[in-house]
């Protein structure tokens, strides 16, 4: 029998060294480090986009060529619902669902980012059960050739550091090649209470033998 993801009950989200910040293009792009040249007819997947869909109605990633899908698991609730769709610039791909069971196809996506979003509540010292489902999840929805990335991984302690360093050696056992990655100080917000602790997780599917 298929094993499912079973989300804590009773349990507090944890309150994490990473302040909450108001997310927009370019506080992705700061803190995910990707590219921008190479995002013209790319198909990206916002995971946890929050109810500002900031991804999905950036000016900027329009002028690039990127397409989004927005995923949230709040999309399920009719008042969080309703008011995006209400919203009068609202034309976007919005999507229920959870990072630990992601409701689309294998190899459907270019690109998978997410920002204080499956790594912060999904952390694998917080909750232990979790990432064992988010990690393989992005790995399967993205296409070969296709990159995920992931803010912030918060190394506090040697603890920590431990738990993702076998995340990472559990995704690379799925073929993909995966990095944890500092990100620059001068990149994260002001706010931010611990820099030196804030990193960014980097899965790459390689291609198979007959695309490349």
């Amino acid at each position: 029998m298929e094993e499912k993801y079973i989300p804590p009950k009773g349990k507090e989200w944890p309150e994490r060294s990473m302040v909450r910040i108001i997310r927009n293009y370019f506080r992705y792009k700061r803190e995910l480090g990707f590219h921008e040249e190479a995002l013209q007819g790319k198909l990206i997947l916002d995971l946890g986009s929050g109810p500002n869909e900031p991804i999905a109605n950036s000016k900027r990633l329009k002028e690039l060529g990127g397409n989004v899908v927005s995923l949230s698991p709040d999309y399920k609730l009719p008042e969080y619902r309703d008011g995006a769709v209400r919203h009068p610039t609202w034309n976007n791909i919005s999507v229920a669902g959870i990072g630990q069971e992601l409701p689309f196809a294998d190899n459907t996506f270019d690109r998978v980012w997410a920002l204080t979003s499956v790594t912060f509540y999904g952390d694998p010292q917080d909750v232990p059960d979790a990432e064992k489902y988010w990690g393989p999840e992005v790995c399967r929805v993205l296409k070969p050739g296709g990159e995920a990335r992931l803010a912030p991984v918060l190394l506090t302690d040697e603890i920590s550091s431990k738990l993702y360093k076998n995340l990472v050696e559990s995704l690379r056992k799925l073929g993909v090649m995966a990095r944890i990655e500092k990100i620059p100080n001068e990149d994260l917000p002001k706010e931010v209470q611990e820099p030196d602790t804030v990193y960014r997780l980097i899965i790459n599917k390689p291609l198979t033998n007959h695309e490349q």
